[in-house]
């Protein structure tokens, strides 16, 4: 079972500043990021001493990405709302009944 807060965690990172919908850029970017975790530990494991894993070629591809998710993420941040749509609350018939 996965625990609250990594829910939480993911859906914040996924969704617009509201909260109310996801957002595919935010999840393709999320997606990529995850993806290239996988090609290093591989690369780190098969590497050997005439063929050393390239740190240097990762860092600037792994900070590309996350450049560009940035850049995606300001790009669009007038266009996302604020707050998200009120909920409004909720009433049982428990309290129906003692209204009347």
């Amino acid at each position: 079972m996965i625990p609250y807060h990594a829910m939480k965690m993911f859906k914040d990172i996924t969704t617009t500043k509201g909260g109310d919908s996801y957002d595919l850029g935010r999840v393709i970017g999320l997606l990529l990021i995850l993806s290239c975790v996988p090609g290093a530990v591989r690369g780190m494991w098969i590497a050997s001493a005439e063929h050393p894993f390239p740190w240097q070629d990762f860092g600037i591809g792994m900070g590309s990405l996350v450049g560009g998710l940035g850049v995606m993420l300001y790009a669009k941040k007038d266009t996302e709302p604020d707050q998200p749509p009120a909920i409004p609350p909720h009433t049982s018939k428990k309290d129906d009944e003692h209204e009347s």
